[in-house]
């Protein structure tokens, strides 16, 4: 039996059980990209590695298509999305105006010494390497536990938890087979992000929020999962 890793999801879990257990499992193999574009999902190998019945694999199937991860397709069954180019800029426009509200109230609550831990993250943020091919885990995994302590600096826990099941979605569209991530991009969206840090320091919500919004947009075309022409097009 397959050791069913989350307790808890990414994003509000409505089921119990089982069936939470699996979902909660499931989103975070998205997140983690371990499912690629239009991978099909067997609702009976699922149950066969969790050591479950159909049941809870059908609910928890259900979740992530509500969630957008998967669609159902008629006598063939459960296939990861294949976004286009646009649909994916649309999700980070609107993910972007989501994380500049939070980069606003960040400005007008952060405490004088929560600065520091961006600080810390941003010099292991610089330091990384690019790879080969695709992004850089570690990099990626730093990144997010500096967006993470931006949004704990907007004190704001209600509305950063309603915000979870799009960082989740966010982690799967940029982990899908991105181009090389050389150092020029890496130095361009750290000096982003020192700009949104700066702008938070001096409380400057309004600069803050419209810097976080530019740099989460520009997320799918610095990852290489969306070309600069493609959107431009968008």
């Amino acid at each position: 039996m397959h050791k069913i890793l989350h307790d808890t999801s990414f994003s509000e879990n409505p089921l119990s059980g089982k069936s939470a257990s699996i979902f909660a499992e499931m989103e975070g193999r998205f997140a983690a990209g371990y499912y690629k574009f239009g991978d099909l999902l067997s609702a009976g190998d699922l149950a066969k590695e969790f050591g479950v019945s159909m049941q809870p694999i059908r609910s928890a199937i259900g979740q992530l298509r509500a969630l957008g991860y998967i669609r159902v397709e008629p006598q063939v069954g459960s296939r990861v999305i294949s976004p286009t180019n646009e649909e994916i800029m649309d999700f980070f426009c609107l993910f972007g105006r989501m994380e500049g509200v939070l980069a606003g109230l960040a400005a007008e609550r952060h405490g004088e010494r929560q600065i520091a831990m961006l600080d810390k993250l941003a010099a292991q943020i610089d330091a990384c390497k690019s790879s080969e091919r695709g992004l850089p885990e570690h990099y990626a995994r730093l990144v997010g536990e500096w967006h993470s302590v931006m949004r704990s600096l907007a004190h704001a826990p209600a509305l950063a938890w309603r915000l979870r099941s799009f960082w989740s979605m966010s982690d799967f569209l940029l982990l899908q087979g991105a181009a090389s991530f050389d150092n020029e991009q890496i130095k361009i969206a750290s000096q982003q992000r020192r700009a949104i840090r700066d702008a938070i320091e001096v409380r400057n919500a309004p600069l803050a929020e419209q810097l976080m919004y530019e740099h989460v947009r520009g997320k799918p075309v610095r990852t290489g999962i969306v070309s600069k022409d493609n959107a431009q097009d968008g």
